[in-house]
């Protein structure tokens, strides 16, 4: 379970300071089980796990249950710098995985 949440943090660490802090609220067993952190912009930020998906609330929780209000919601401007941050501001040089609908990170995530 360490090893899971060192990957899991080494994963959001490439995500704004602000995805990254609200991504630190989640329970240990979520971080350890996750397998998919989907940031889609204007939508609810979710963490894909085998049995689940989870959200975030704006007042800190975590739910199971996608809520009509109060969801953390990934801003442009947060997809924006996650992608910055994923091509080290070099967008160009990782054009053919965009093309291909990923961007693998350092360590095969």
């Amino acid at each position: 379970m360490e090893n899971n949440n060192k990957r899991f943090l080494k994963v959001i660490s490439v995500l704004s300071n602000d995805l990254r802090s609200t991504l630190l609220k989640a329970p240990g067993n979520i971080m350890a089980s996750a397998v998919e952190i989907v940031l889609r912009a204007e939508r609810p930020l979710c963490i894909e796990c085998p049995q689940k998906r989870f959200y975030f609330t704006e007042n800190g929780c975590v739910t199971d249950t996608l809520l009509s209000q109060n969801m953390v919601k990934v801003s442009k401007r947060s997809m924006m710098e996650v992608l910055q941050n994923i091509c080290n501001y070099s967008v160009y040089s990782f054009q053919n995985e965009i093309n291909n609908g990923y961007i693998t990170l350092k360590g095969g995530h």
